[in-house]
């Protein structure tokens, strides 16, 4: 659904395909190469994709417990807001 008058539902139909089956998406520079093409045709999908290591991997206190998991401590900031008086 669109509400622009000019580019509607069906100036969308018409533009947009899907990316194809044999795009790989770990090669950037072909993941920029569709991010151009916006004159004639607009691709649907995954352009570039890089397989990374969460946060919650990289972070060795949370490979035991969450972070949930570990609670919250009552902690007095007063002393610390003091030296910025």
């Amino acid at each position: 659904m669109t509400f622009n008058k000019i580019n509607t539902y069906k100036w969308f139909q018409d533009k947009v395909y899907k990316v194809s089956a044999d795009h790989n998406p770990s090669d950037k520079m072909e993941a920029l190469k569709l991010a151009e093409q916006w004159d004639k045709k607009i691709p649907l999908g995954v352009y570039y994709q890089e397989e990374k290591p969460t946060y919650n991997d990289e972070l060795p206190q949370l490979a035991d417990k969450t972070l949930r998991e570990y609670g919250v401590e009552d902690v007095n900031i007063a002393p610390l807001m003091k030296e910025y008086e």
